[in-house]
């Protein structure tokens, strides 16, 4: 059962087991829908949700599995392709502390929202439930709950009022540059089959349906999965690891490159014995 607390829409709940599943509501986080739906989900309901169902980053464990609630943002071509991995498409946000200094114990804080690299026109709570690191020691680092537009502050009108969910650990300085702002990384994800080699962003969970742009589903994150290689993970002796290709497939052995230039990032493992052919089975290792 879901309880919404007074004053907000924090939601706190029981989490009761139907059949080895159950969700788990994510901490709170302004401009989502969803709050309370602990309905079990079918992650494999082709096309994806037009309307958000649950908040992003809401978890769905299904017994040895874990899956989290996403938004797909874009895809690189309309070839149908499912058990990918879909990639986090936001960009670090390097930005200017607000005018006014931080004070330790402070959850309101702001920066200057010309700084902004790439959500350059940043929409209110685009950037709730990601984090902010100011750049003043000790750093530490904040879970977001609501933000203004770039240019909505209320002292500054080339500000962006930030809330953050614990307060500042110690004071910042005004306008001290280069601290860090992030999205959430499952509020833009990108299915990169078929498009150009990406070769700098990373995988945040596979996709077990042919995702469609502008919907949210479910990606999974941990557990039993298949999903398409390049046909050498357990191939030979000791090529039982399997890394993300920039498409977001698998590949293992001859064509994992791992040196000083190059490290691919891990997915996981082969799943029982490889001695007659390859696998496609692995254990997914992104998030639990």
């Amino acid at each position: 059962m879901a309880d919404r607390t007074s004053g907000g829409n924090y939601v706190n709940h029981d989490i009761r087991s139907n059949n080895g599943k159950y969700i788990v509501m994510p901490p709170y986080k302004a401009g989502q829908d969803g709050w309370g739906n602990l309905k079990i989900p079918n992650v494999c309901l082709d096309g994806g949700d037009i309307a958000m169902q649950y908040p992003v980053n809401t978890k769905f464990v299904d017994f040895d599995r874990t899956h989290i609630y996403g938004y797909c943002y874009s895809r690189g071509e309309a070839t149908v392709k499912a058990n990918i991995g879909l990639m986090n498409q936001s960009v670090k946000e390097t930005v200017t502390w607000g005018a006014t200094a931080g004070v330790a114990g402070d959850t309101l804080v702001s920066i200057d929202g010309t700084t902004l690299d790439d959500e350059t026109t940043a929409d209110a709570n685009i950037f709730a439930g990601g984090y902010l690191m100011p750049r003043t020691n000790p750093y530490s680092d904040y879970r977001i709950i609501s933000n203004t537009s770039y240019i909505g502050g209320s002292v500054s009108a080339t500000e962006m009022d930030i809330v953050i969910e614990n307060g500042l650990t110690a004071a910042v300085v005004a306008a001290v540059a280069s601290c860090y702002l992030d999205r959430n990384p499952f509020a833009k994800m990108r299915h990169q089959w078929g498009a150009t080699a990406e070769c700098r962003r990373s995988v945040v969970g596979v996709t077990l349906i042919d995702p469609t742009a502008s919907t949210y589903q479910w990606v999974q994150t941990w557990g039993p999965i298949h999903m398409p290689s390049d046909e050498q993970m357990g191939s030979a002796d000791w090529l039982q690891s399997a890394y993300f290709n920039s498409d977001g497939s698998i590949q293992a052995g001859s064509s994992v490159d791992l040196s000083s230039t190059r490290q691919d990032q891990y997915a996981g493992y082969a799943i029982g014995s490889t001695t007659s052919a390859m696998t496609w089975f692995l254990c997914l290792q992104l998030e639990r």
